[in-house]
């Protein structure tokens, strides 16, 4: 049997040919795309069931497993000819338009998830019969590299908010569960450690929680968990088919309530703690529902009386954030690491207070009224993400001159290293450039300090040297 009569044939309980993991980015709720019960169309509505299109649908082609861009400008879905006996990972733009196959090689590959600023795509390949490994590549499907290279099981990959991180499914340990690895391979700890299977893990927008399906007695039962594995909690038991979906702006979650033989399954939304179950008028049979980031011009916090939410925003180089103000009293947000780069007056409900941060790093906020704190990160750019021992590097903290009286550090740790090194410390420059001595995976980050105040590091971001 090929692939794809494999896909299309499995039984719900099986998992040998798993699904992809939703990443969620932060941003305003766009629409939802699914896959139809024949895994030859690609179709998006609107979250309350109105404007449902057909995006994909060539004929001889099968597409299936659609996963937005950061961005929400195009997204990646697994796709094969109606002759070819592989999967394969394609992207289109949002309307189904610019399709492009990434991936060529012999085995199935798919289960994508995008980097959060969109530059890369981590995946699944079969590798040899019953083992998966997960992969990176970059956005245009060059530079492919194994991140897990390990025997067995181990896929759905889900890429963190910050890039730092990514969370798949294994049964390196005996059987399936859920890992955290760093962005580059390394250091994969185990989360969960069930007797039932754990799989399909998706990151909330603020990089706090992870959800993921739990097969109790043969049904999937959504979970969510704390990013450190903590706080398990089931808030909605079976019957759930493939992957749910965090909404952008993190409030709400998509997920399949299952049918008969794939063919009566609904398209519903929740809350994150199980409640307010709406169904989406859809075709009959959608499956894997994903939701389309829509980027605002300013990522919007609201501080109210319970805090900040989300209590962590990562906002793009020269990219505003914006505080909005609710609750019943008026609030505030200081800059908490003293560098006096924003701080707003007591500002009644209603009202919203915005800044630009001017480099890399990682910003801490504090309302005196509740005394609850949030963060703020603005990761480096880094040109190009893989390359060879040759390869000059640039490493990039700010797009815009160093204001005065201010200063970068950068730092960088190399393949195989456990600690940091200062690349270059309390300089003027907006960017630096590494020319690499050795093969490997680099991990790099700055930040921003004046005298006596400083800023928490950036993200820390990768490139390869092969």
């Amino acid at each position: 049997m090929n692939a794809k009569a494999l896909f299309l044939t499995i039984a719900v309980g099986l998992i040998m040919q798993p699904q992809p993991a939703p990443a969620a980015y932060p941003g305003a709720n766009g629409l939802l795309a699914f896959a139809n019960s024949s895994h030859n169309q690609i179709l998006t509505v609107n979250p309350d069931g109105t404007g449902q299109r057909v995006v994909i649908s060539k004929g001889n082609f099968w597409a299936t497993l659609p996963v937005w861009s950061p961005d929400g400008k195009r997204f990646a879905f697994m796709g094969t000819t109606g002759t070819s006996s592989q999967w394969d990972i394609w992207v289109a733009n949002a309307n189904g338009t610019g399709m492009k196959r990434l991936t060529k090689n012999t085995n199935d590959e798919g289960h994508q998830t995008w980097s959060p600023d969109g530059s890369r795509i981590a995946f699944a390949r079969e590798v040899a019969p019953a083992n998966w490994d997960v992969f990176v590549m970059d956005a245009d499907g060059a530079n492919t590299r194994n991140l897990t290279n390990h025997p067995g099981l181990n896929y759905t990959p889900a890429w963190s908010p910050d890039g730092s991180k990514i969370a798949f499914a294994s049964d390196r340990d005996g059987s399936l569960e859920i890992y955290l690895m760093n962005a580059d391979g390394s250091n994969p700890v185990r989360l969960t450690n069930n007797e039932a299977i754990d799989i399909w893990p998706a990151w909330s927008p603020d990089g706090s929680r992870i959800l993921f399906l739990n097969d109790e007695a043969g049904a999937y039962s959504i979970y969510v968990m704390n990013a450190d594995g903590s706080n398990q909690t089931r808030v909605l038991p079976g019957f759930t088919i493939g992957p749910a979906a965090w909404s952008p702006d993190g409030t709400r979650i998509a997920y399949i309530e299952q049918g008969d033989l794939y063919q009566n399954n609904g398209l519903h939304t929740m809350n994150p703690d199980g409640s307010g179950s709406t169904s989406v008028p859809t075709i009959t049979g959608p499956l894997y529902p994903n939701w389309q980031p829509i980027s605002s011009p300013a990522a919007t916090v609201t501080v109210d009386d319970a805090g900040f939410t989300p209590a962590v925003m990562t906002v793009g180089m020269d990219s505003q954030v914006k505080w909005s103000f609710a609750g019943t009293s008026a609030h505030s947000v200081v800059d908490d690491s003293l560098l006096g780069l924003f701080g707003s007056a007591n500002v009644a409900p209603g009202g919203t207070y915005g800044t630009t941060l001017p480099a890399a790093g990682s910003y801490a906020t504090y309302d005196p009224t509740t005394q609850q704190t949030g963060t703020v990160n603005v990761p480096i750019g880094i040109t190009p993400l893989s390359g060879s021992l040759g390869t000059t590097f640039t490493i990039t903290a700010s797009s815009t001159a160093i204001p005065s009286g201010f200063m970068c550090d950068f730092q960088v740790k190399p393949p195989g290293s456990s600690s940091w090194v200062y690349h270059l410390r309390g300089v003027k420059s907006q960017s630096t450039t590494i020319s690499p001595t050795a093969c490997g995976t680099y991990m790099v980050r700055a930040r921003m300090r004046k005298a006596g105040s400083i800023s928490f590091w950036s993200p820390a971001r990768t490139f390869t040297v092969e």
